[in-house]
C-alpha cells in the first residue's frame, strides 16, 4: 500500500497540496523581518542566451523564523497590484518587509506596510538601514537547486516541485522523522475506513 502509494504521482501531488492548505499559510508576525522578493522560473534553450519561458514567482522569508513563502503570480503578471495581493495573502501584518528598488514594491508602502528597500545598483546591504535581501537571494538559490534537471515548466510540474521544497522547508524539522511526518499526514488525506 505504501509503496504503491509513493509511486503515485497524483498521490504525492494530493498529498503536498493538503499539508500546505492545512499549514498555516502566513508567514512574519508584528516585530519580525520578512524579505521579499520575485523570481522568474524558467529554462533557457539549450542552456544558453536569455530566458525564453517561464513562470514569475513571489517568495518571501522571515528572518527571524526562518518560514517560507512561494507564490506563483496568478496569470504570470508581476506587478505592484499582484505584489501587494500575493504579500497581503502570505504575510501577517505588522511584519517589516525589505525588498530591492523594483518600482512594483512601492505600492507596499501605499498599502500601510513597513517597508525598506535596498538598491542593488549601490549596495547589497543599505549602509543607513542596514537592510539587505540576502536571505531571499539565497531562498531562490535553494529553491532552484531543489529542481530535477528534467524541469520543464511546460511539463506543469512547477506547483508540485514547490509543494515538495515547502514541505521539506516547513514540515520536516528532522529528517529522520520524514517518512513518519509522510505517513501522518497521508492518514489525515486518505482517513482508514470506519
Amino acid at each position: 500500500m505504501i509503496l504503491h502509494f509513493c509511486h503515485q504521482e497524483q498521490s504525492r501531488i494530493d498529498l503536498l497540496s493538503y499539508v500546505l492548505k492545512t499549514s498555516d499559510g502566513k508567514i512574519g508576525e508584528p516585530g519580525l523581518t520578512v524579505e521579499v522578493d520575485e523570481a522568474k522560473f524558467g529554462r533557457r534553450k539549450f542552456n544558453v542566451g536569455r530566458v525564453i519561458d517561464g513562470k514569475w514567482v513571489v517568495g518571501g522569508i522571515c528572518r527571524e523564523t526562518k518560514d517560507v513563502s512561494l507564490v506563483p503570480c496568478h496569470d504570470n503578471k508581476r506587478n505592484g497590484l499582484a505584489l501587494v495581493e500575493i504579500t497581503t495573502q502570505n504575510v501577517n501584518p505588522g511584519s517589516l518587509i525589505i525588498t530591492d528598488c523594483w518600482k512594483g514594491y512601492e505600492s507596499l508602502t501605499q498599502e500601510g506596510w513597513d517597508h525598506l528597500t535596498v538598491n542593488h545598483s549601490y549596495n547589497f546591504v543599505d549602509p543607513f538601514t542596514e537592510a539587505h535581501t540576502q536571505n531571499i537571494e539565497n531562498l531562490w538559490w535553494q529553491v532552484k537547486r531543489s529542481l530535477p534537471d528534467t524541469y520543464t515548466r511546460k511539463d506543469g510540474s512547477l506547483l508540485y516541485h514547490f509543494g515538495e521544497f515547502l514541505w521539506r522547508k516547513k514540515i520536516i524539522t528532522e529528517p529522520s522523522q520524514a517518512f513518519l511526518v509522510l505517513l501522518k499526514h497521508a492518514a489525515g488525506l486518505y482517513p482508514p475506513p470506519k
